[in-house]
């Protein structure tokens, strides 16, 4: 099913290309229609893997796996009708293998945000450089994350998913926990817990969710 997903902006592509090539190349009054129903299609497509980037989970990413086919075909279809349309109508060629897979790429790029979780993630990596630095400075990791301020950070930086809950925090002279939530459920949620003796973050199903929130997060 999700490969008929990925082919189906391909194959509307390549419909768009045939339709754009039969409206070039007549002069028959139909073809004014195929070039409207190969201009309409084209913004479809495009209006499709904008509207899929600019409400993506994932930094755009499924916008992306969208797009490059896209563009490929669209390359492909361009260096057809190039060779294959007579004189200034070439143009076509540079209109739909140029310009079109530009704009879709770019728009991408401008449109869309990252996900809440990745924000957070890159709020924590602020967080963890900062209580390293402070146990560099005074041999032990803070009671409270708010003890990072101001002298290490100006500001705690936000949760963004763990619907004003805050972090997950635990520190000691030795070694410290961090932590937030993200997709919560009314009785659980997934939890991402970084340790300070570890480099990734590690994130799993648990019951820490914010409507029990728990602000000490314990590891197996």
């Amino acid at each position: 099913m999700e490969n008929l997903i990925c082919l189906l902006p391909v194959a509307c592509t390549a419909l768009a290309t045939f339709l754009l090539h039969r409206g070039l190349a007549s002069s028959r009054p139909l073809a004014r229609w195929f070039l409207l129903a190969s201009l309409l299609l084209l913004i479809v497509i495009g209006s499709s893997i904008l509207f899929a980037a600019v409400r993506a989970e994932d930094d755009g990413l499924f916008a992306f796996i969208f797009a490059v086919p896209v563009t490929a075909t669209a390359v492909g279809a361009a260096i057809w009708l190039a060779l294959s349309l007579p004189s200034w109508r070439k143009l076509a060629a540079v209109a739909l293998g140029v310009l079109f897979p530009m704009l879709i790429l770019l728009s991408i790029q401008l449109l869309a945000t990252p996900a809440p979780e990745t924000i957070t993630r890159q709020h924590g990596d602020v967080l963890i450089q900062a209580l390293k630095r402070y146990a560099q400075t005074t041999g032990s990791y803070p009671d409270h994350l708010t003890d990072l301020v101001p002298t290490y950070l100006p500001a705690i930086p936000e949760a963004t998913t763990t619907q004003g809950t805050g972090w997950l925090y635990r520190g000691t002279a030795q070694q410290f926990i961090l932590g937030f939530w993200y997709w919560p459920e009314k009785d659980s949620s997934w939890v991402c817990l970084h340790q300070s003796d570890g480099v990734e973050w590690e994130c799993k199903y648990d019951n820490w969710g914010p409507f029990s929130p728990v602000s000490t997060p314990q590891v197996e």
